[in-house]
């Protein structure tokens, strides 16, 4: 099989119409096959995954538990975002979005004493984030705001 071309080495792999069919297609158009392995290894396999998953869901919901992201200093919101990451429950993609902008920078000046354990608010402040854009400044968009609020919102259960 030719890796070299110009195609993802993802996009080689597909798989077969079932999992349960104990087979993996793989190919392109210059070369393809199919991977087979016997049932015992196929459940093995399913049962791996599906421990993985559990054990994963546990961790996030430990982390979760751990944070209130309406009562947080930004310091243990840079932790959250990190235990969530590293347990898969956040992608790499999503760290900054889930991150607000540090608070150094509305203090260039450096008139502003920062104080990184001071607990906020941080769904309200993207509520009224939104708010404030939709009605003083409605020709912009809010996607990435509510993209950011319903990110926080996932790993905020209701208390």
């Amino acid at each position: 099989m030719k890796i070299g071309h110009a195609g993802s080495v993802s996009s080689l792999f597909k798989p077969s119409e079932r999992f349960a069919a104990n087979s993996v297609s793989f190919g392109d158009k210059n070369s393809s096959g199919t991977a087979k392995f016997n049932s015992d290894f196929s459940g093995k396999l399913q049962s791996v995954v599906n421990k993985q998953s559990i054990d994963a869901g546990k961790a996030t919901a430990s982390i979760v538990e751990k944070y209130d992201l309406r009562n947080i200093s930004y310091v243990d919101l840079q932790t959250m975002a990190k235990e969530l990451l590293e347990v898969g429950a956040l992608k790499e993609s999503q760290y900054l979005d889930f991150l607000p902008p540090s608070e150094e920078f509305a203090s260039l000046d450096g008139s502003i004493n920062l104080d990184w354990n001071q607990p906020k608010d941080y769904i309200k402040i993207i509520e009224d984030q939104i708010a404030f854009t939709k009605q003083y400044q409605p020709h912009l968009s809010t996607k990435f705001l509510e993209y950011q609020l319903e990110l926080k919102q996932r790993f905020s259960p209701s208390k």
